[in-house]
């Protein structure tokens, strides 16, 4: 997304400087960065010393073969210093009202392409954010629009809005001055019918090859989102049997390649991230015309953390952490192995309730506990499945404590092994 904001509006700047100078050198540099794409300006307007106005500006790739543009920017703003253009090349700031971005998969496979000019075996150059350096002061992007159409989620649109202070790093390596993204009224699906977000927010500090990433803030609001087989699209055989070694696994998104330079392992830190409002479920996974076999889940609640982080491939936070559901069911259809509501969950760390599955805490003020076939169906696996799990070593998972206030236990319907138990209904509570 980043990339593709600062190079739209890197178009509509060196298309000004073009104009404003008409020298060979600057036509040369207009005519390789546009090359890949057909560009229409409705209009430059000099309104001022310092300030250019670009209207109307339309982006087609010449490489994909589709009936609409990759992206529409209204309207891009330009202030400039003429002695700062000489000496360093950069303006001063970019602001680009209303761009319309449509990504679809031609368009992700056409960017993602290896160059056919260069050797296979020689490794790709590490991505440097300090090329994206045109500006001096600020990058701005207002009331933007962004379509996906990618195969490995539901179609997702959303208003957008972007801002970049200067490219400078301190002495950690990272932006001094943090990006900042909002994404507002996400839809996944057609028609939102995958789910929706109210707002995503963030603002984060980057390294120059974004391999360590540093979240002042993470705000999620309102997320309600239904994971269903539905967000999983077919796998291409062909393809991927074509294109990837024995003992390799398929990425279709490209973002896991690794380059012979990239030696410093990913660092993501949170230094507070906070979902408000989210209703979240897992349906459907019950392994019926090849789909996994995964319990159904429900849950509403919120979660506030601050100071986590992964290094290393593992999750840590530097305190006590929590968790407040309004609302949990666990099971298989309509019936529940466990829903509760309302729970508090505690742990003495993140990498505690990770890498060891131990709870603290856990207190419920209502729930329900229902053993039946149906309720278990979607947790049953295939003996060698348990067979060659028995062999692992001794898991210290657990809870600390336990409170219900009010239980309900239920057996009903359930035969293991084809013998009919008995139907069971007691309440319950204690800790």
């Amino acid at each position: 997304m980043l990339m593709l904001v600062l190079g739209m509006g890197l178009i509509a700047l060196i298309g000004f400087i073009a104009y404003q100078h008409r020298v060979r050198v600057v036509n040369d540099a207009l005519a390789t960065l546009v090359d890949p794409y057909h560009v229409e300006l409705q209009s430059i307007d000099f309104e001022k010393l310092g300030v250019a106005r670009v209207k109307g500006v339309t982006l087609t790739p010449k490489f994909v073969d589709r009936e609409f543009p990759l992206a529409y920017l209204e309207e891009v703003l330009i202030t400039y210093d003429f002695d700062t253009i000489r000496h360093s090349g950069k303006l001063k700031s970019i602001s680009i009202e209303k761009p319309t971005v449509h990504l679809d998969e031609k368009m992700f496979e056409a960017f993602t392409a290896p160059d056919p000019d260069k050797a296979s075996e020689e490794p790709s150059p590490q991505f440097d954010l300090e090329i994206l350096s045109r500006f001096t002061d600020s990058f701005d992007a207002r009331e933007g629009r962004l379509i996906l159409d990618l195969p490995w989620h539901p179609p997702v649109t959303t208003d957008w809005e972007f801002h970049s202070g200067p490219i400078q790093f301190d002495d950690k390596g990272l932006l001094v001055t943090p990006l900042e993204l909002d994404l507002r009224d996400l839809r996944f699906g057609e028609r939102g019918e995958a789910g929706h977000i109210d707002r995503f927010f963030v603002k984060t500090r980057v390294n120059r090859n974004f391999s360590h990433i540093e979240v002042d803030d993470l705000l999620i609001e309102k997320p309600e989102i239904a994971f269903t087989p539905a967000w999983l699209s077919p796998v291409k055989k062909a393809a991927a049997s074509s294109s990837i070694q024995e003992g390799q696994v398929d990425d279709p998104t490209g973002l896991n390649q690794k380059t012979e330079t990239e030696s410093s392992p990913f660092v993501l830190v949170f230094n507070r991230a906070k979902i408000n409002e989210a209703d979240l479920s897992v349906l459907g996974f019950d392994k019926e015309a090849g789909r996994g076999l995964v319990p159904d889940l429900k849950l509403s609640g919120a979660l506030d953390l601050a100071d986590i982080a992964l290094r290393n491939g593992k999750w840590s936070s530097r305190d006590e952490i929590s968790l407040d559901l309004k609302h949990l069911f666990v099971g298989a259809g309509d019936e529940a192995v466990f829903e509760g509501r309302p729970i508090h969950l505690s742990a003495d760390s993140l990498q505690d309730l990770i890498e060891n599955q131990r709870i603290k805490t856990l207190e419920v003020g209502e729930a329900t506990i229902t053993v039946s076939d149906k309720s278990l169906s979607q947790f049953k696996s295939d003996k060698s499945e348990s067979n060659s799990e028995s062999n692992a070593e001794p898991s210290p998972a657990g809870i600390g404590s336990v409170s219900i206030e009010k239980g309900t236990f239920v057996m009903k319907d359930f035969a293991p092994g084809g013998k009919e138990m008995p139907e069971v209904q007691t309440g319950f509570s204690g800790e």
